[in-house]
């Protein structure tokens, strides 16, 4: 049946294409889509419940996929956590997620999305199976896939923020003629190249200093023959653009702060501290 124009509902007629709402730009309306990696130890899961310390992101549900829930004991006012047994749980969890909008999630973290890949692989081809490179085609879609899903809840259905947990994997590499070290996500070739195109701001956590308090910081320079970094923001909103490349002593709770209600970023807090000095004997 033909809508008949009228000022009263002209906007809301005209603002829909295809059935679908057309709405103004805004960070307000989707969840932050944040990746993070780095070698064991670092605190990626600690990192990742800082997401809670901003009530933008407080409370999350933490999607175990052999992760270490048990370091963020301290967030269990703040979290729920959820273990998976079999790759297809994930989806099953995505679905209820989408449909039940009053469980109050504003954060999903999955730990570790490198995991989940390894019992995908597993629920494939058999805990015992010889998986060649030859066998990765399916798992590499799948987690695509569950990628991409789960983006979309940032944009639809809760709108919540969506943190990745991944481990990294060191590989050596040729570049005008010298040989480098380079700091990837620990997948196969496909998901290395096509992963980071789905995730607004990936970084790599790591230590920067070798001695006592040995300190942090989260990486996101786009030093492609370093490292996989990415950062996505808008370069003519002022307080985006504060955010800097290099956070030290990291939490996520600024980054929601900052892209999603537009306060200042907190640059005394996570600038580059002084080297530490070390114990002088007594």
């Amino acid at each position: 049946m033909a809508v008949t124009l009228t000022p009263s509902n002209a906007q809301a007629v005209v603002r829909k294409l295809g059935g679908l709402e057309v709405r103004p730009v805004s960070s307000e309306d989707r969840g932050l889509v944040m990746g993070i990696y780095g070698p064991p130890g670092t605190g990626k899961t600690t990192l990742a419940a800082t997401i809670t310390d901003s009530p933008l992101g407080s409370p999350a549900l933490y999607i175990d996929a052999r992760g270490n829930p048990h370091v963020i004991n301290s967030y269990s006012d703040r979290i729920d956590v959820v273990t998976i047994n079999k790759f297809a749980d994930m989806e099953a969890i995505r679905q209820d997620l989408l449909k039940q909008k009053d469980l109050g999630y504003k954060t999903v973290i999955i730990d570790t999305l490198t995991e989940a890949w390894a019992i995908d692989l597993r629920d494939l081809y058999k805990p015992t199976a010889d998986v060649t490179w030859q066998m990765h085609s399916a798992s590499t879609a799948d987690i695509l896939q569950l990628v991409r899903n789960y983006v979309d809840l940032t944009t639809s259905g809760p709108k919540v923020n969506l943190v990745f947990v991944m481990q990294e994997t060191m590989e050596e590499r040729k570049v005008n003629n010298q040989t480098i070290t380079r700091y990837e996500i620990n997948f196969n070739k496909k998901l290395q190249e096509y992963l980071p195109a789905l995730i607004s701001f990936m970084g790599r956590l790591y230590y920067y200093e070798t001695t006592p308090p040995f300190r942090r910081v989260l990486d996101f320079t786009p030093a492609e023959t370093v490292h996989q970094a990415k950062m996505q923001r808008d370069r003519n909103a002022p307080t985006a653009m504060e955010i800097p490349y290099q956070v030290y002593e990291p939490s996520l709770a600024p980054f929601l702060n900052t892209i999603r209600d537009h306060q200042p970023w907190p640059t005394a807090e996570h600038s580059r501290p002084r080297p530490s000095q070390p114990a002088q004997p007594k």
